[in-house]
């Protein structure tokens, strides 16, 4: 009888080891009457019999930081860390590589809204809708967004390799990128031919209104007769601002945007005033026109006042709101769902484009990965050898110097790279240094955006050219 115990306590075990894990009864009985004293329980239990030392402090901030992750991917607990590096973003200069990114529930991995114009991610093909499963070969899969945001970020100069997972192609993409400090610029314009005047808006930043409309009537003063809207990659920002925009371009009592709460009366934005400019208007949008831009596409073409050219775009119809609160941190919480001016839905459907044209201008992140990476931090002379001068050679011979591929940093390469950096406004040293290897970087990408078109933006031309 006792060898059958034996064997029946043998087979328990094996069959808890076989699970995965190794569990023992201990005497615990929880006792709490409310969810108060519940927590404190909670605590107390970890305190006395979790293997590790722990500080009230450390659980405290992980039991805030679970309770907003149950929530939609917006809504965020920012530690008093987390919270001053937020509003550093919100100033418009940060470190890191220059993307727009939320938490996808669905894979558990960090998926790229869009990419910021003219930065590292943006040259490097990050592409809208993009998921990043690795950072330098760690997983993000069930990292918070904080915490991988944290990882993305680091010193201008520094280099991470992105895992990158992209749909319709197979296997993980390994992006090799430079951080660099992110300045983000709002507003751009110029009057291209035939009086169309562009005005591209990369965000809605504080004073984007502002520096929208002095483009408005800086265009207008030099004739412009109509008018393209570029929000593509946009990922939206604040709400008051787009509302302000929006104001410039419908006519009075127009719809702008329906907002629908819960805590407080829902609210219908109308435009106050008469248009700042009246003009035939197209307005461009692809996958990574998010949130804000979508209010202002939506507006613009539910009220007939532009048609709405590019692709889909990425569906993000939620209002969030920032408390700070008293420890120096804060929280970032969806409050409310917003719906176009004729209350078309918006959040994860995103606005249909009236004409709809697929972007082929973007870089393909192969065409890129044909290059060696020149990731090694180093300056290279005369003499060495090794993958920086490897990947030099290969974007010096593309841009037409003459040199041999093989890595050895010769009397001919030192020739085609101090004729280079002359070319390019560099001292002449003939070193391949950190400067020369970001401006080769740069002049690669510049061809490759050249050899392509922007079919968007020529499918606008001609439609406003045409008049139809």
């Amino acid at each position: 009888m006792k060898e059958m115990m034996k064997r029946a306590s043998v087979l328990v075990l094996v069959l808890v080891l076989a699970a995965g894990s190794l569990s023992s009864a201990i005497p615990i009985q929880p006792k709490a009457d409310d969810s108060t004293e519940y927590i404190q329980f909670l605590l107390n239990l970890v305190d006395t019999y979790y293997v590790n030392e722990t500080t009230d402090e450390e659980l405290l901030e992980g039991a805030y930081k679970g309770i907003f992750e149950q929530l939609d991917p917006h809504s965020v607990y920012f530690t008093p860390e987390e919270y001053a590096r937020f509003n550093e973003d919100s100033d418009g200069t940060f470190g890191g590589i220059g993307i727009s990114v939320s938490k996808d529930k669905e894979s558990d991995y960090i998926k790229i809204v869009s990419p910021i114009e003219d930065t590292p991610g943006d040259r490097a093909g990050l592409r809208s809708n993009d998921l990043i499963v690795s950072v330098d070969g760690m997983s993000l899969k069930g990292m918070s967004l904080e915490e991988s945001v944290n990882i993305l970020r680091g010193e201008p100069g520094t280099t991470i390799t992105l895992g990158i997972q992209r749909d319709g192609q197979s296997g993980i993409l390994q992006v090799v990128i430079t951080r660099e400090l992110i300045v983000v610029k709002s507003v751009k314009y110029e009057l291209l031919d035939n009086k169309i005047g562009f005005l591209r808006l990369t965000q809605f930043g504080e004073s984007t209104a502002d520096e929208a409309l002095e483009a408005l009537l800086i265009l207008e003063s030099k004739g412009m007769e109509k008018l393209i809207i570029d929000l593509r990659n946009n990922p939206g920002g604040r709400l008051d601002v787009v509302v302000d925009i929006a104001d410039y371009l419908l006519e009075k009592d127009d719809n702008i945007v329906q907002i629908d709460y819960r805590a407080y009366p829902d609210i219908l934005e109308k435009s106050g005033k008469d248009p700042k400019v009246i003009l035939p208007m197209v307005v461009l949008v692809n996958e990574g026109s998010a949130s804000a831009s979508e209010i202002l596409a939506g507006a613009l073409q539910d009220n007939k006042a532009a048609t709405v050219i590019g692709t889909q775009t990425f569906g993000k119809g939620t209002v969030q709101s920032l408390m700070p609160l008293s420890n120096g941190g804060g929280v970032k919480i969806t409050v409310a769902e917003y719906f176009t001016a004729d209350r078309n839905q918006v959040d994860k459907v995103g606005i249909t484009p009236d004409i709809i044209v697929e972007d082929l201008s973007d870089v393909d992140i192969i065409e890129l990965q044909s290059y060696a990476p020149m990731i090694e931090n180093e300056t290279n002379i005369l003499g060495d050898r090794g993958l920086n001068v490897y990947g030099a050679q290969q974007r010096l011979v593309e841009l037409g110097y003459e040199v041999a591929i093989d890595g050895m940093f010769g009397s001919q390469t030192l020739k085609a790279l101090e004729s280079f950096q002359r070319a390019n406004g560099l001292d002449p040293s003939g070193q391949l240094d950190f400067f020369t290897r970001g401006a080769l970087h740069e002049a690669i990408m510049d061809k490759m955006s050249d050899s392509q078109t922007d079919i968007i933006l020529k499918e606008a031309i001609d439609f406003l050219i045409d008049g139809e």
